[in-house]
């Protein structure tokens, strides 16, 4: 009967729920609780059971190993606090740990999976233990923010009583709002394990298969020429302005790439980062910066409005419905496919007409190459230049008609488990489809290859740079950052000015100094104008380097003089002389001191 005991938890909530005065507290807990007695439950009498410590959160773990308290090199060192000690779950002291390490987490599940991957690698988890997990975790939250008002409300006066609860609070909507399987899949992914058991079988069954699919389309791409676009973050085709990737300005776009490849269809690739999904439909949080959904996991079949779609096989009709938010599915079918070998799995249509769905029955019987629908115009398919959104899922994780199209970076791998590529069914041969870009990894190891090692690379864990726009810079899975660091744009990124003013002269003339061409000397009258009277005369160069080895020369020749005083920890450039006056590297690591013609000042104490 300890109220600690996690396998006591859903009766300590279902006991005290009734003090929780919050309202949103309430609903979420509320949620988790009916998610637990669906999923969790029914697996807990397969759960081991062993002595444990019962309250490994983080004022009961001491950690060390390292010179400074924040450093990354600690270690745990110990626990202490042993009064929760009881016989229970096995996986009841890593459901702790897991809840109390996602508090304040900007992504709690990927918190979860990195500790339960190397919790699994040293103590393996039995299959009963990693679908309960999810559960038990929220669980205890819920039972803690339970157990908390149930006390507070005895002893109003003691602080410490309260001492997580402002941090469940804002937890536990978010946990509400994870399917306890979709939670599951992605901690047996990141356990080494597939995400979902059958998934690999449902791949083998489709290439065994893939001669007797019938085309999705009136057009057989296995034959027939297509344009595949290319969508990802640093495409070209795709504007870095957020407001100009609406169908309204990518449908021209896709119509003249069409038009000049001469063919009927056009492929948008499965497995794709794009930074096309701006609405809030995609957002991972309030913060621009917070990870969005970028990754695409269907095949985009790109056609006329109207076109015919087609059942590629024989399957049932599993669910449909108009999801009419904007850049949503609109009109979508979700057809279950059950082959005789038992290998079950379900194929998803978005983006049709209306017209697509009188008639539908769930149940309903759909033959191999039958009509199921037809494209969606722009202003009924959720917003979207006219295509088919297919994909192929080997479970709906209890998802259904809210199962995404669009995934976080963050969770990529295990949703390719889930989600197979649909070209397995379409059969474009792999010929047509470019080289995918490399991604981090890869381009880390061609730097190093081929760059010098003394270059530095910015970041413990450099992340990829693949598009810039404004104050913002994306990495090559579509992930926003503020840019406060880069020392080159003084106006943004792919300012539509600087752009543009760059197209108009290189398509003209690219030249130097050397000859008389007038626009760099309106351009110096320009610049003269800005600045007081004498500065006058201009010298363009092309880097700071430049700028600053040319000021030496000049401040020299009028001078006569040749020592120059700097500031400790300054840095002026990457040429010789500018290293030599430069304290941030000739007085660091391989340096070799200031030359007797630099004098070094000491930095200002304010």
């Amino acid at each position: 009967d300890f109220l600690w005991d996690l396998a006591h938890a859903r009766r300590v909530v279902g006991e005290r729920r009734g003090l929780l005065a919050d309202a949103d507290l309430g609903s979420a807990v509320d949620a988790i609780a009916r998610e637990f007695d669906r999923h969790t439950a029914p697996r807990l009498g397969a759960l081991r059971r062993s002595v444990v410590h019962g309250d490994l959160n983080d004022y009961n773990v001491l950690v060390g190993g390292a010179d400074e308290p924040e450093a990354r090199e600690q270690h745990v060192a110990g626990i202490i606090d042993f009064g929760d000690m009881v016989y229970s779950y096995t996986v009841a002291d890593l459901a702790i740990v897991v809840a109390y390490a996602m508090l304040d987490a900007r992504d709690p599940l990927a918190v979860a999976a990195r500790i339960v991957a190397a919790y699994h690698a040293q103590a393996p988890l039995t299959e009963a233990e990693l679908s309960a997990l999810f559960g038990l975790a929220a669980m205890r939250l819920c039972a803690s923010a339970c157990i908390a008002a149930a006390q507070m409300e005895r002893r109003p006066d003691n602080a410490y009583l309260g001492v997580s609860q402002r941090r469940i609070r804002q937890l536990l909507p978010a946990l509400a709002a994870t399917p306890f399987r979709v939670a599951e899949a992605v901690l047996r992914h990141a356990c080494g394990l597939p995400a979902v058991a059958h998934a690999e079988a449902v791949v083998s069954w489709l290439l065994d298969h893939a001669a007797a699919f019938a085309p999705v389309l009136d057009v057989d791409l296995r034959t027939e020429p297509c344009l595949v676009l290319d969508l990802s973050v640093a495409s070209p085709f795709v504007s870095g302005d957020p407001r100009a990737r609406d169908a309204a300005h990518l449908t021209p776009h896709v119509d003249a790439a069409m038009r000049e490849a001469n063919v009927r269809v056009a492929v948008g690739r499965y497995d794709e980062p794009r930074l096309l999904y701006v609405t809030p439909l995609f957002s991972g949080g309030e913060r621009v910066t917070d990870e969005r959904r970028t990754i695409h996991m269907g095949l985009d079949l790109f056609a006329d409005a109207g076109t015919p779609v087609h059942a590629p096989l024989a399957g049932t009709v599993h669910a449909f419905a108009d999801n009419a938010n904007p850049l949503d599915y609109g009109p979508v079918i979700i057809l279950r496919h059950a082959p005789d070998d038992g290998t079950g799995f379900f194929t998803l249509y978005g983006h049709l007409s209306r017209e697509s769905l009188a008639g539908l029955r769930v149940g309903q019987q759909i033959a191999r190459g039958e009509r199921i629908g037809t494209l969606g115009a722009t202003d009924v398919n959720g917003g979207w230049t006219p295509h088919l959104h297919l994909q192929v899922i080997a479970d709906l994780l209890d998802l259904d008609l809210g199962f995404p199209g669009v995934v976080r970076a963050s969770q990529r791998d295990a949703w390719r488990a889930v989600c197979p590529d649909p070209n397995l069914l379409v059969g474009i041969p792999s010929r047509c489809f470019p080289a995918p870009p490399r991604a981090g990894p890869e381009t880390l190891a061609g730097r190093r290859a081929y760059f010098g090692a003394n270059l530095s690379l910015a970041y413990r864990e450099p992340f990829s740079v693949a598009r810039g726009w404004m104050q913002y810079l994306f990495d090559d899975t579509g992930r926003q950052f503020v840019d406060a660091y880069n020392n080159v744009p003084h106006v943004g990124h792919a300012h539509p000015r600087v752009v543009q003013a760059a197209y108009d002269q290189m398509r003209v003339l690219n030249t130097n100094t050397r000859y008389l061409n007038d626009v760099p000397v309106a351009y110096a009258e320009r610049l003269a104008a800005t600045l007081p009277p004498g500065l006058s005369v201009c010298y363009f160069t092309n880097s700071a380097s430049e700028a600053n080895e040319l000021a030496l020369r000049l401040a020299r020749a009028h001078t006569g003089e040749r020592d120059m005083v700097v500031l400790d920890a300054a840095y002026h450039g990457n040429t010789t002389s500018l290293i030599d006056l430069s304290p941030y590297k000739h007085a660091g690591p391989c340096g070799a001191g200031a030359p007797d013609w630099v004098h070094v000042a000491p930095l200002p104490d304010d």
